[in-house]
C-alpha cells in the first residue's frame, strides 16, 4: 500500500478529522504545529537523528529519520486542532481502542488501531496528537509519544 494512502486510512481510522470536515478556530488562533518541536528533541527522545520538519497542510507536521539508528525510517507526525474536536476525536469507533492516560495536559487518551497508536492530549483550547509510524513495540512507541506530546504542549 502507497505510504500517503496509507497514511489517509490511519488517519481516518483514528478519529482525526479530515481538513474538509474539522471544525476549528481560524488557522491564525492555532500555534504552527512545526514551531512545537525541533528535530532535537525527537532525536533525543527516539534514538535516531530527525531531519528537519516538514508541513502538513497549516494543522501538521512530519520529521522523518534517517536511515540510521535505533529506529531507522521512523517518522513523528504532530497535528493540532481546535480543542472542540476532542469528543469526536475520542468517541467510540468500532475497531479501535481508546485508553486514557494520566499525568498530561487537560485531558489525554491513546488511540490504538493495530499495530499503531496515537496520543492525543488536549491543553487549553487546543488539540495535540502525535503518531509514530516505524516504532515497535506498541509500549515503546506509547511511551515515545508520551514525552513528545509533553514537549510540545509546553509550548502551547
Amino acid at each position: 500500500m502507497h505510504f500517503t494512502h496509507l497514511l489517509v486510512v490511519i488517519t481516518s481510522t483514528l478519529g482525526v478529522l479530515s481538513p474538509g470536515t474539522r471544525h476549528t478556530a481560524p488557522a491564525n488562533a492555532l500555534p504552527n504545529p512545526c514551531g512545537l518541536l525541533t528535530s532535537a528533541q525527537i532525536s533525543s527522545v527516539v534514538g535516531s537523528t530527525f531531519g528537519a520538519s516538514q508541513a502538513i497542510s497549516t494543522t501538521g507536521c512530519q520529521w522523518a529519520a534517517s536511515k540510521q539508528g535505533d529506529t531507522p525510517g521512523a517518522i513523528v507526525t504532530l497535528v493540532v486542532q481546535d480543542a472542540k474536536v476532542w469528543d469526536r476525536a475520542t468517541a467510540p469507533l468500532a475497531g479501535v481502542t481508546r485508553v486514557p492516560e494520566s499525568g498530561i495536559g487537560d485531558a489525554a487518551m491513546y488511540t490504538i488501531a493495530g499495530p499503531l497508536a496515537s496520543l492525543g492530549v488536549r491543553k487549553g483550547a487546543v488539540t495535540v496528537i502525535i503518531r509514530m509510524y516505524g516504532v515497535h513495540p506498541l509500549d515503546k512507541a506509547k511511551a515515545m509519544e508520551k514525552a513528545l506530546a509533553a514537549d510540545a504542549i509546553a509550548k502551547l
